[in-house]
């Protein structure tokens, strides 16, 4: 007898332009076991824009969303990751668009470091996937297997959006680096390069150039930023 799984998918309204929302709502498949159908609640989400269990949180980043997070509000992306790691135990970034490389005139190293900035500094993973029906696919995939598997509730988080002032979101980017790296060495850092992707995307010499940032520093710095990342 086939069995019928009804997947619970949290949704904020702000999707519904994308498509994600109709997407979710009509996805269906059936196997030899049991045939699956979701159930999409669409609502505010103070953070994150998906929800699939009480600690499974997805923030959707279309290639454009993140082209812009750099050219124009590359600040505002280090609070909505940190707000992600307070709200939920096992926080998600779904990239989703063909290629973010050689878009608008964008260097690949900034691309780089801000991917780099989400995996080693948050412990984020990134998902990439092609367009908003793969998307759909993903989500509905990690639902199942929260839902199902692991026999997860679904619950909106109370945390709220962070208070912290850009300064503080600033230092707290590149205090978390590593490489002996802290609070002192960080304020360091920006005042001399005025941003973080700046530091981001500095050379160990230009690094070395910052007063108490030794070579060994300096080079821990850049190969944590410059790593590919192996859960």
């Amino acid at each position: 007898m086939i069995k019928e799984h009804v997947v619970q998918i949290i949704v904020d309204y702000h999707e519904a332009p994308s498509g994600l929302i109709d997407e979710l709502s009509e996805y269906e498949y059936e196997t030899k076991t049991y045939h699956l159908t979701t159930n999409v609640e669409t609502t505010r989400l103070e953070i994150g824009d998906i929800i699939c269990s009480d600690r499974v949180g997805i923030e959707r980043k279309s290639v454009d969303d993140f082209i812009n997070t750099i050219i124009n509000h590359e600040r505002d992306l280090a609070g909505q990751m940190a707000d992600m790691t307070r709200a939920y135990k096992s926080p998600q970034v779904i990239l989703e668009g063909e290629t973010v490389f050689g878009i608008r005139g964008v260097h690949p190293e900034a691309l780089r470091a801000l991917k780099a900035m989400i995996t080693v500094n948050f412990g984020i993973p990134i998902i990439p996937t092609m367009s908003v029906e793969e998307t759909a696919a993903q989500v509905v995939t990690i639902a199942r297997r929260e839902q199902f598997r692991d026999k997860r509730k679904i619950s909106i988080p109370h945390t709220k959006r962070s208070t912290m002032t850009m300064p503080q979101m600033q230092r707290y980017v590149v205090s978390s680096i590593g490489g002996g790296v802290g609070g002192t060495k960080a304020e360091r850092l920006l005042k001399h390069f005025r941003s973080v992707r700046k530091v981001m995307n500095a050379s160990i010499d230009e690094l070395c150039g910052v007063e108490g940032i030794q070579k060994t520093t300096a080079e821990k710095i850049h190969k944590v930023i410059r790593s590919e990342y192996k859960a």
